[in-house]
C-alpha cells in the first residue's frame, strides 16, 4: 500500500506567490465526506465541473479561467501557507503493479517504456513513493500544467525525471490539496 506523502517530507520551499482554493458558493463548510455527497446531489441542478473544482487549490496564475460558464458564481479564495502545508500526493501502487507491469496491450506500450529505463514490477513500491515525492514538490512549486477539465474534474501534467528520462505524468486534482496519479506516463518531455 502506498502512503500520502505531505509537505513536510518535501525537500526546498514552496514558491513565494499566491495560491488560491475553487469555492462553489452552494456547498457548505463541511467535512470532506459530507461535502462530497453535497457536490453529488448539487450536480442534479448545479454545474457539476464547478462542484468538483470546489474546494481544490492552484497557483493563482495557474487556475482554471472564472467563471467557467454563463451564471458561474463560484469564486477564488487565497489560501494560507499553512494551509497548503496539508497538501498531499497519493500515487496507488498498482497503477505500476496491475497497469503497467501486467498487461502490455492495456498499458498501450508503457510497459516496454519502464522496462526500457530499468524497472520492473519489483519496482512498484519505489515507482509510487518517488512519483508523489516528485509530484508533490512539482505542484507545490507551480511546476504543473492545466490538462482537461470536465464533469470529472481537473487533470494537471506534471513533469516526472526516471534515470535521466523526462515525461509528464498524468494527475488529478482534489479538494484540500490533494493530487491523484491518473496516469504514470503522459509523453516525453526531453531527454537530458
Amino acid at each position: 500500500m502506498s502512503i500520502l506523502r505531505n509537505i513536510k517530507e518535501i525537500s526546498g520551499n514552496i514558491v513565494n506567490t499566491t495560491w488560491i482554493e475553487w469555492v462553489h458558493p452552494l456547498i457548505p463548510n463541511e467535512p470532506e465526506i459530507l461535502r462530497e455527497a453535497i457536490r453529488i446531489a448539487m450536480a442534479i441542478k448545479h454545474c457539476l465541473i464547478c462542484t468538483r473544482l470546489d474546494g481544490c487549490y492552484f497557483l493563482e496564475s495557474n487556475m482554471p479561467e472564472l467563471p467557467l460558464h454563463p451564471y458561474c458564481d463560484c469564486y477564488k479564495e487565497n489560501i494560507s501557507s499553512d494551509k497548503l502545508k496539508n497538501a498531499t500526493a497519493y500515487c496507488p501502487i498498482s497503477k505500476f503493479k496491475d497497469y503497467i507491469f501486467t498487461d502490455e496491450i492495456k498499458s498501450k506500450g508503457k510497459m516496454y517504456i519502464f522496462t526500457s529505463m530499468g524497472f520492473s514490477s519489483d519496482d512498484s513500491y519505489t515507482l509510487s513513493t518517488e512519483f508523489e515525492r516528485q509530484a508533490l514538490s512539482c505542484y507545490l512549486n507551480g511546476n504543473y500544467s492545466l490538462d482537461f477539465l470536465d464533469q470529472n474534474g481537473q487533470r494537471i501534467g506534471i513533469p516526472i525525471t526516471l534515470n535521466n528520462h523526462m515525461f509528464w505524468s498524468g494527475w488529478m486534482v482534489y479538494p484540500n490539496g490533494k493530487i491523484q496519479l491518473v496516469t504514470p506516463f503522459g509523453g516525453w518531455i526531453d531527454e537530458f
